[in-house]
């Protein structure tokens, strides 16, 4: 859509926008080679960490042992940690239903499905390729949940809050279930 101001500029005016604008061009496609540059350098960085941030946790020969427990101690889960998925395996001590809020209202819809509705934005802002997507299924007999699986959870970050998340949860849903039963 061109807008005329009504303004009649002579050859040197137009020669001097013109240049402005090819400044003002090459300038955009610096900058927009630096963000990729940075955004790539971010990536090493948080891959770095997701390699580093768990040593201490039990390691087993098929990923780090991350132990989910209630804040009086009660193992809740454990969380196998591998390269770019995450294994989430309630205890087989207590039983865990889909059912029981705030698994579906806060873990499911909340969390999982925010994180990935941010990964399908950067997609679509070309930060991040579609089969870099967060995803995540939970497996279940019925209503009793066996284990949720977690495709590209990102950077130690997400992890972090993802295992904040569960264990949350999952104390909640065992509040619930303590009581009733």
């Amino acid at each position: 859509m061109a807008v005329s101001l009504g303004l009649q500029l002579d050859e040197e005016s137009v020669r001097r926008l013109l240049a402005i604008r090819r400044d003002l061009l090459e300038r955009v496609s610096e900058l927009e080679e630096e963000i990729r540059r940075i955004r790539e350098v971010v990536r090493v960085i948080e891959e770095t960490l997701t390699a580093q941030g768990f040593r201490r946790a039990a390691e087993s020969s098929s990923g780090l042992e991350v132990p989910l427990r209630s804040s009086d101690g009660r193992l809740l889960a454990v969380m196998y940690v591998y390269e770019g998925r995450l294994r989430i395996v309630p205890s087989g001590e207590l039983e865990f239903r889909t059912s029981t809020p705030p698994f579906r209202s806060f873990l499911i819809d909340r969390v999982f499905e925010g994180m990935r509705r941010a990964d399908e934005r950067r997609v679509g802002e070309g930060a991040l390729s579609p089969d870099e997507v967060f995803r995540y299924e939970v497996r279940s007999d019925g209503d009793v949940i066996r284990s949720i699986e977690v495709w590209n959870y990102g950077g130690e970050r997400r992890l972090g809050e993802i295992k904040s998340a569960v264990r949350w949860t999952l104390e909640r849903m065992y509040e619930k279930t303590a009581v009733r039963g």
